[in-house]
């Protein structure tokens, strides 16, 4: 039971960290008059956004800057899987919770990254359409880029405990199947074109 309830505070936090990336950008281009930090991710976590956004004002934004909201979430969660992993490596932990927090909140921001870079880089869908829009060849960057994070995740359970590599890896990859899956699935079901101007 503590692996479920760790993993889905571990969870929670990387996806709304990841929409306060895409949130931040919107502020940062004047589309969000709310707080950056007001973002939706339900408890449930599947369709969280950055929103409330002035949609108006987004659709105005230029390529590079579509392309600047759209790869922040994903820069976002690199970085904390980055620091995460850092710390994993560097502080022994004494608390088995923190261990396990820590190690979830590290693989699950490796594999929301992977996700976007690897798997909807290649079924392009959610934000990669506005990577794509924006210039082809970072597609294979991104891509790279997200095999470097499944890496990551390997090696993250390649020095994890013994007693916690099965049930951070299981999750792991049910979090990556359930969020490829579903990013693929919205965008055939809603036909979400994204609008972008030069």
């Amino acid at each position: 039971m503590k692996f479920i309830i760790l993993g889905y505070l571990a969870l929670y936090w990387t996806i709304w960290l990841h929409e306060v990336g895409h949130s931040y950008m919107y502020k940062k281009y004047g589309c969000k008059k709310e707080n950056f930090l007001q973002v939706k991710v339900p408890f449930y976590l599947f369709f969280s956004t950055p929103m409330p956004i002035d949609t108006e004002k987004a659709n105005q934004l230029t390529k590079k800057q579509v392309f600047n909201v759209s790869i922040a979430g994903v820069t976002v969660n690199i970085i904390l899987g980055l620091i995460s992993a850092i710390i994993l490596m560097l502080s022994p932990m004494t608390s088995e919770v923190n261990l396990i927090l820590l190690s979830m909140f590290a693989v699950f921001n490796f594999t929301e990254a992977a996700t976007y870079l690897v798997i909807n880089n290649i079924f392009l869908a959610s934000d990669m359409k506005g990577v794509a829009a924006y210039s082809q060849r970072y597609r294979i960057v991104a891509f790279i880029i997200g095999l470097a994070a499944i890496a990551a995740i390997i090696y993250l359970l390649y020095l994890a405990p013994i007693t916690i590599v099965k049930p951070v890896a299981i999750s792991s990859i049910l979090v990556a199947l359930s969020m490829s899956i579903g990013r693929i699935v919205f965008e055939l079901k809603n036909k979400n074109n994204l609008k972008i101007n030069n």
